[in-house]
């Protein structure tokens, strides 16, 4: 394990196993590989089961290997239920054995937050807080609880508290909680894209360069925090477009710095899916097309029932121009799992086989049923929900659409309209996007596809007015001004 060679490590751990089949260690181990190279979540959790009962056996008054164990599944788990439940029973134990202590206390705050329960995380960290008032990592948890559960009072108090310890632990030396916070308040509160994609990146360097990745074992995993990491990462790719870059420009350098951070994560842990997922869109992004299909491939060799990787397979295709592959994949992703036809996703990729087709008239009808599904044409109560809050939807009941997936439909259906001659409604289409995301990464797109528009209709004058208004600074926007700058010319 410690070389990271898990296939070496699956085999020492069965062996042990057989010969000593009430070993921590062993059964730990075998925990493990069933997350970092398998994904094998179901297995991982009957396992899990297995070693939180043989700890209550022959461990049955220590703390830290509760603690121990819980901190390193619940970080690898990629937030499944299961898993994530099993991990807060044994931290609770840890707290009763331990009450005084706070870093136990601080941990039973984490995972709480992972499964989306911020108002029992907030409980948690506050009496960590309690036990100990110079444990930073309690008061940090506090304040990003307060500001992912949402309430405007908790985001403005949130706020307030961020000034002031930023005021006294800020700059160099500044732990990578107080950053990610720092974005929080960029994105959530003051609508400030640039800063919140410039504090994204500084959060991700900072919690890196605390990790020494030499020897792999249970405390470089924990410090490392794959589920921080792709948190991260989910959060970066919102910033960096959906659409992949176009032939002979430069990839964006958000979509390359996603790829940077994700490496060390990929090394780590070789078959974890949410990392190959993500590492699968940056090399869609980047244009990586044969890439992303392999990488897509391997993921969905470790979980073929996994929709999302099918969803992401179909978006290659599209741009491979191989469209009875891509609606096969929709088609496979639809049937295993039904709350596909609830995602906006879903409806847009198959508004892209008929626009790739020019089929716009059929495009138009997808599009418009889009528009139905909920939360997309307005949007629903809380505008950017957190990523713990989205991945950890209970079965049943859709997840909240995404700003970047919802002003998709927005962009395709003024395209689409505009194809069809109907200049009037694109208008409407995209003054209604400029309202809804204001403040949002997806509004500069918006005003890039406006002046796009605008010179397709050979409207310089609007198409200069509109670039002008864009303030983000991506390749695509160098681009149209460039074009800009040769029709002056």
């Amino acid at each position: 394990m410690a070389l990271g060679d898990w296939e070496l490590a699956s085999e020492s751990a069965n062996r042990a196993l057989q010969l000593d089949p009430n070993s921590i260690t062993a059964l730990s181990l075998s925990v493990l590989v069933l997350l970092v190279k398998d994904s094998k979540y179901s297995a991982a959790s009957s396992r899990l089961g297995e070693l939180a009962d043989l700890i209550s056996e022959t461990e049955p008054h220590n703390p830290q290997l509760c603690h121990d164990m819980s901190a390193l599944f619940a970080r690898l788990c990629a937030r499944h239920g299961p898993i994530l439940t099993q991990c807060q029973q044994l931290i609770t134990k840890a707290t009763q054995l331990a009450p005084e202590d706070s870093n136990y206390m601080t941990e039973l705050g984490y995972q709480l937050a992972l499964s989306g329960d911020y108002t029992s995380a907030l409980t948690r960290y506050s009496e960590a807080c309690k036990l100990d008032e110079a444990n930073m990592i309690a008061c940090y948890g506090k304040i990003i609880c307060q500001i992912l559960r949402g309430e405007p009072n908790d985001v403005e108090e949130a706020a307030q508290q961020f000034e002031f310890l930023n005021e006294i632990h800020g700059g160099s030396g500044a732990p990578s909680d107080l950053y990610y916070i720092g974005t929080l308040v960029a994105s959530r509160k003051e609508r400030d894209t640039a800063a919140a994609v410039r504090l994204l990146q500084e959060t991700a360097r900072v919690h890196l360069e605390a990790v020494t990745l030499g020897a792999i074992g249970t405390e470089t995993l924990i410090k490392l925090n794959p589920d921080f990491i792709t948190t991260l990462a989910k959060e970066m790719l919102e910033h960096a477009g959906s659409e992949p870059a176009p032939p002979g420009e430069t990839v964006a350098p958000l979509v390359s710095k996603v790829n940077e951070i994700l490496r060390p994560v990929l090394k780590a842990c070789p078959g974890m899916l949410d990392v190959k997922l993500l590492v699968a869109q940056t090399q869609y992004l980047s244009s990586d097309f044969e890439g992303a299909q392999s990488m897509l491939a391997n993921a969905i060799a470790l979980d073929p029932s996994h929709a999302s990787s099918h969803m992401l397979m179909a978006k290659i295709f599209i741009e491979m121009q191989r469209y009875r592959e891509a609606s096969t994949a929709l088609e496979q992703a639809l049937s295993l799992s039904f709350e596909v036809r609830e995602s906006p996703i879903y409806f847009l990729l198959r508004a892209q086989c008929h626009e790739k087709q020019g089929e716009w008239k059929q495009a138009l009808t997808v599009l418009q049923s889009a528009m139905k599904l909920p939360g997309v044409a307005a949007a629903a109560e809380d505008r950017t929900p957190a990523p713990a809050a989205r991945n950890s939807a209970p079965k049943g009941k859709s997840k909240v659409p995404t700003p970047a997936e919802r002003a998709q439909i927005f962009i395709h259906l003024a395209t689409v309209h505009t194809h069809l001659g109907q200049t009037p409604e694109a208008a409407k289409i995209i003054q209604e996007a400029k309202r809804e995301f204001y403040g949002l990464p997806a509004h500069s797109q918006i005003i890039i596809v406006d002046a796009q528009l605008a010179l397709g209709r050979y409207r310089l004058s609007l198409y200069i007015r509109r670039i002008d208004l864009c303030v983000c600074v991506c390749v695509c926007v160098c681009v149209l001004k460039l074009r800009m700058y040769m029709m002056f010319i």
